[in-house]
């Protein structure tokens, strides 16, 4: 069954996850009216047990987190094949925030890429290169850690069209956390904690 779908708009090639863990795959139409067709498939285990997915703005770059990483794969428009292009794993790298990733999102303007994971309590947000869609860790917020607070069991991220905001709930606590871009720089600040909605 299904975990995560995206459509890319211009193209509509619709990239699909699935809940039991055996990969991601792709379908093509020509038109949204148009029947789906499959169209291709990466399986397990380079795409582990994927649990959620973000098409990145211009429709050329697939965002996949996954249990324990975030992969980065190109889009074929014509086709709707994907071919992965970076592997980020938990624990690989000096990166200690990828454990049991739940949710990922891009920002509007495609220089950031957002992953929440459920197990680290965290908040990853990556530099995107626009050409080649890889991502660099650039800041991590940790629930308890640098007096960021009410980040126990992250999941739901958004961000804003112009990528200037982050939102992220705390599934345990009940709390919304607002993250601010740094004016001129790569990096992120906490602007703000909603509790007890």
């Amino acid at each position: 069954c299904t975990q995560g779908a995206c459509l890319d708009g211009a193209s509509v090639h619709k990239v699909l996850g699935t809940v039991r863990g055996d990969g991601v795959g792709a379908t093509s139409g020509a038109t949204v009216d148009e029947a789906i067709t499959f169209v291709g498939r990466v399986p397990a285990p380079i795409a582990d047990f994927p649990t959620d997915l973000a098409i990145a703005p211009g429709g050329r770059h697939v965002y996949l987190c996954r249990l324990d990483g975030l992969d980065v794969y190109r889009l074929n428009r014509s086709n709707g094949v994907l071919t992965r292009v970076q592997a980020l794993a938990d624990g690989a790298d000096g990166i200690e925030s990828l454990s049991r990733l739940v949710e990922v999102a891009v920002s509007g303007d495609g220089r950031f890429v957002v992953a929440t994971s459920g197990a680290d309590n965290a908040v990853s947000l990556f530099e995107r290169d626009a050409r080649t869609g890889s991502i660099a860790l650039a800041d991590v917020f940790v629930d308890e850690e640098n007096q960021v607070d009410n980040l126990f069991r992250t999941r739901p991220v958004a961000v804003t069209e112009a990528g200037d905001h982050v939102y992220v709930a705390g599934l345990f606590q009940e709390a919304l956390a607002v993250l601010r871009r740094v004016p001129d720089e790569n990096t992120h600040e906490l602007v703000q904690t909603i509790e007890d909605f």
